[in-house]
């Protein structure tokens, strides 16, 4: 169920009826109660706004009365009309509407993540200028698991936990975590996103990612929830470096043992590659005119517009950008993007593939 099924202006959230057309706040209640007009609220052609919700004059007066049960965890009520929600007959306090009604902002449910807009706006509005979080360690069946990602029931992305040919996850663990935040734009906007990653280990015992563990960033999700600033958000990032796609985080340095994880914003399949620290050795990426392979360029002062070399038949330029291996569309397109290739970028290549050296 989605809020806004419940916050229909033309229907009680409470029981069902037929609201009137008259709309009151809180505040013009509390000011015609103070001037003797307390049977105001026992009115039929007057609605009324709780917690986000519309009610009619019946439901609010139960509202207004002093501990509430919450009908879920049993918790009474300590605000009147603020802490307590009535919905299809039964009273809620908002933490059991978001688990009860709305369900989680984020579960996890075996390989998928299900992400639920409604729920996360309600608890940002909560708990504001906080971080949603939520976790679990789940079994893995496959080489390679896919986890799928889905919002408000529908299917958007598959990110496969690509492997070496050498390794199996089939009966290992995964410790994953699903962080959902607000990013604010320069207009003032903010725009929901989530950020998954995780770990691969052999036990299910709940710690910290060690060093023999490996490690899994999948690009950040921005939520359609956001609307047209959603999709401004993902047109910026469209061929843009690892920062501006939560890859990477600036001022730290990602282990060895993390692999990333991309979505092609052409075929919308994912890709797996490492981020190598080529900024460490006072070295930049180029890439193969495929963009699938890439170079440690240690000379600063080549002529970038044309310089190029050859190795085992690959041709590397300084502004070819990485590309997708599905279908060739650029995942960081330098040529488009030239301010982005900058001395500090970090270099990417693929799990079966190895740096060249100039």
């Amino acid at each position: 169920m989605k809020l806004e099924d419940l916050n229909r202006k033309n229907r009680c959230a409470g029981c069902g009826s037929k609201l009137g057309e008259k709309e009151l706040t809180m505040g013009k209640y509390v000011v015609s109660k103070a001037l003797g007009g307390e049977l105001l609220r026992l009115r039929k052609d007057i609605r009324m706004k709780h917690c986000g919700l519309w009610y009619c004059a019946k439901c609010s007066a139960e509202l207004d009365a002093f501990s509430l049960t919450c009908s879920c965890c049993g918790n009474k009520s300590g605000k009147p009309g603020k802490e307590m929600v009535k919905v299809n007959g039964a009273m809620y306090c908002l933490n059991c509407l978001n688990r009860c009604i709305l369900g989680e902002p984020a579960e996890i449910l075996g390989q998928e993540i299900h992400i639920r807009s409604e729920a996360y706006a309600l608890w940002r509005e909560q708990n504001p200028g906080q971080q949603y979080s939520a976790k679990a360690i789940i079994p893995l069946q496959q080489k390679s698991p896919v986890l799928q990602l889905w919002e408000d029931g529908t299917h958007k992305h598959d990110y496969v936990l690509e492997t070496l040919p050498e390794e199996d996850f089939t009966g290992k663990w995964f410790h994953i975590e699903v962080r959902l935040n607000a990013l604010r734009l320069q207009c003032g906007d903010e725009v929901p996103v989530a950020q998954i990653d995780g770990f691969v280990a052999d036990t299910r015992e709940e710690r910290p990612m060690q060093s023999g563990d490996i490690g899994y960033r999948m690009e950040g999700y921005v939520l359609d929830a956001g609307g047209i600033a959603a999709q401004l958000v993902r047109n910026q990032t469209r061929g843009n470096d690892l920062i501006a796609k939560g890859l990477r985080y600036p001022g730290y340095i990602t282990p060895g043992n993390v692999r990333l994880v991309g979505v092609c914003p052409a075929c919308g399949r994912s890709i797996t590659f490492k981020g190598y620290n080529f900024p460490m050795m006072q070295a930049d990426p180029c890439y193969s005119d495929d963009g699938t392979d890439v170079l440690e360029l240690y000379d600063p002062n080549i002529d970038k517009e044309n310089w190029s070399i050859t190795k085992d038949g690959k041709t590397f330029r300084y502004y070819n950008g990485f590309a997708c291996r599905h279908c060739g569309e650029p995942y960081i397109d330098y040529r488009r993007l030239k301010q982005a290739k900058r001395f500090g970028v970090l270099g990417c290549c693929y799990l079966d593939r190895s740096p060249y050296r100039e």
